[in-house]
């Protein structure tokens, strides 16, 4: 290993963790950690979400703050190697990840447009042949939707429901008892996961959006997806992933 690479491409977290730093997306690192196109948007939130969620998923508006109170600056970059920028965008456009918004109908306020950007973070596996080099990281695709935070309010979503490790303290076993529990990740289970088109003018992202003047594009960038990077994405998520398990059939002694 160099560990010089491995020591650079690695942060400590607010919690004393082990991660990734924020690095420029190239197509080659970032595809492997995408959906496929079958199964990207595949998962319609509304259909899945409890009346309450789901109104708010169809009303975007309602979570919005005030007008007077967004800040000043509403718009992030998009971080990728220059040279990819069009494998990047095909890409995305081509398994529905992003779809094409028109750039007069992108949330505006007397600051400009409403316009996020992406990044990436490493994932902690490689892409065959080149295990270890920090350089062929596979990327975890990021959505930057600092400025879409910024005016609105989270949807909790099911996020009290989520359990933590304090919760065992009170669990007492005798001295011939085990207790066993496992967690299991759903691999990119916001990408799989599509929102209403209401929400397009909300998540638009920046790239392309740097000409000034009469250039501006006519057309933006918009995801169709939960965003990994939004403040809502965790509670929706965690409230699918709930109402899923309770339609899913009952099973186990006398039930099957």
């Amino acid at each position: 290993y160099d560990w010089a690479k491995v020591i650079s491409s690695r942060q400590v977290d607010y919690a004393g963790q082990e991660s990734g730093v924020p690095e420029q997306l190239s197509w080659r690192r970032l595809q492997p950690a995408l959906p496929s196109k079958a199964n990207c948007g595949r998962v319609s939130a509304t259909d899945l979400a409890h009346p309450g969620v789901a109104r708010l998923l169809e009303n975007p508006a309602l979570t919005l703050m005030p007008a007077d109170q967004w800040p000043p600056r509403l718009r992030a970059p998009c971080h990728h190697v220059p040279e990819d920028a069009d494998a990047i965008l095909s890409g995305l456009l081509d398994i529905g990840l992003m779809t094409m918004h028109p750039y007069e109908g992108v949330a505006t306020s007397q600051a400009g447009k409403l316009l996020s950007g992406w990044f990436g973070v490493g994932k902690g596996r490689c892409l065959d042949g080149h295990e270890g080099d920090p350089e062929f990281e596979i990327l975890r695709f990021i959505m930057n939707f600092v400025p879409l935070n910024a005016v609105s309010n989270p949807i909790q979503g099911d996020i009290e429901q989520l359990p933590y490790m304090g919760q065992w303290s009170a669990l007492h076993l005798d001295a011939w008892e085990s207790f066993v529990w496992s967690s299991e990740d759903i691999a990119c289970m916001f990408y799989v996961t599509s929102i209403p088109q209401e929400w397009l003018v909300y998540m638009a992202l920046s790239c392309g959006d740097d000409l000034p003047g009469p250039d501006l594009p006519q057309e933006v960038l918009a995801a169709t997806v939960l965003g990994v990077g939004s403040l809502s994405s965790d509670g929706i998520a965690q409230r699918l992933i709930r109402q899923l398990i309770l339609k899913a059939p009952r099973l186990g002694a006398g039930l099957d």
